[in-house]
């Protein structure tokens, strides 16, 4: 273990998870990963929902309340823990736990959670340089949407992409049809509108896009619509980015493809997305469903300034950690012209 990490296996601090657990042995299981902010977990519903029909798919008892109970257990002990100061990364792996030999499931599984907990947060994400990549999503409808325990094609991918000089992999299933990046959910926005992958077929689906296209896309004035995209819609986005649970959202500078390479932001000054971009928070642990969302009451991604609105996402990716206390310095509303010319826009503040 390296320093700033802790383990729990069911309960117990640092014990060891069996040989024979199927998780290790058949990627028998699923996980999530959670972004601890304040002692508080975000998004922890829509973590519950995914888990829940994850266990559902691959028939483990009792799936929401496995799904719920596991996560709330691993969660508090997360959230307690006296070694981090509270802003903290936790991925909840649940397997089928031990059995014998073979693929056939014992008939009476005692399914074992594993919890890994990290101090600290990811800070000063640069917009994302991506590149499409040889290897594809396998489709399979049946697992589609799952965060399930193999992940072979997204080790692959990143491994491609960080060869080449990337920072992630923007990947495509066996047709060459968009799906995501490999660490994150892929956006394309042309003017008012999201298009986000339709991933009836292969990917996951995340909770930072499920937040995306249920409420918060509306709410900042946009329409969401999950689609069927190709690389050439890449041609006439007027903004793309990737989102995932512990990172957030973050913008895509630049997608390569072969000899062709489609750029979207340029002078991005060097700094993380604004808190109130990335981190909407559902803080709901005791089961009970729930939602105190920080983007949708007192920090919106559609910041109101004055009495204008500014909604545009780049906006509030270029405010820093300075622009938190009073919600006005820094942001601007951007034109597409401006966009593309400069990261700074020609137009005065909202």
């Amino acid at each position: 273990m390296s320093a700033g990490e802790w383990l729990w296996v069911d309960g117990e601090p640092d014990a060891m998870v069996p040989a024979d657990d199927r998780g290790l042995l058949l990627a028998d299981g699923l996980f999530e990963t959670i972004r601890l902010e304040g002692r508080e977990p975000c998004l922890f519903d829509y973590h519950c929902t995914r888990m829940a029909a994850g266990l559902a798919a691959l028939q483990f008892p009792s799936p929401t309340s496995s799904a719920t109970d596991a996560l709330t257990a691993a969660v508090n002990w997360a959230c307690a823990h006296p070694g981090h100061d509270g802003n903290a990364t936790l991925r909840l792996t649940l397997s089928r736990g031990s059995g014998p030999r073979g693929y056939v499931p014992p008939a009476c599984p005692a399914p074992r959670a594993i919890a890994r907990l990290t101090a600290g947060l990811p800070t000063n994400t640069q917009p994302a340089r991506l590149t499409t990549v040889s290897v594809a999503w396998s489709e399979q409808a049946q697992l589609a949407g799952l965060k399930l325990l193999a992940r072979t094609e997204q080790v692959l991918a990143s491994l491609e992409a960080k060869q080449h000089g990337y920072d992630d992999a923007l990947m495509r299933d066996s047709g060459g049809v968009l799906v995501s990046g490999a660490s994150g959910n892929l956006f394309i926005r042309r003017e008012n509108t999201l298009y986000t992958p339709v991933l009836s077929r292969c990917g996951i689906a995340g909770t930072r896009r499920a937040h995306i296209v249920s409420s918060l896309g509306e709410h900042c004035g946009y329409r969401v619509e999950e689609a069927v995209c190709q690389l050439a819609m890449l041609e006439s986005a007027d903004e793309v980015f990737v989102c995932n649970a512990v990172v957030g959202v973050r913008p895509v500078q630049s997608v390569c493809h072969g000899d062709q390479t489609w750029a979207f932001l340029t002078n991005l000054p060097i700094g993380a997305c604004h808190p109130s971009y990335i981190n909407p928070r559902p803080v709901s642990r005791d089961g009970q469903g729930k939602t105190t969302d920080s983007a949708l009451a007192g920090d919106p991604l559609r910041r109101r300034v004055g009495n204008a609105v500014c909604g545009h996402w780049l906006c509030l990716a270029r405010a820093g950690p300075g622009h938190a206390a009073n919600g006005s310095r820094g942001l601007r509303h951007c034109s597409d012209t401006a966009r593309r010319e400069s990261s700074v826009c020609s137009k005065q503040p909202c």
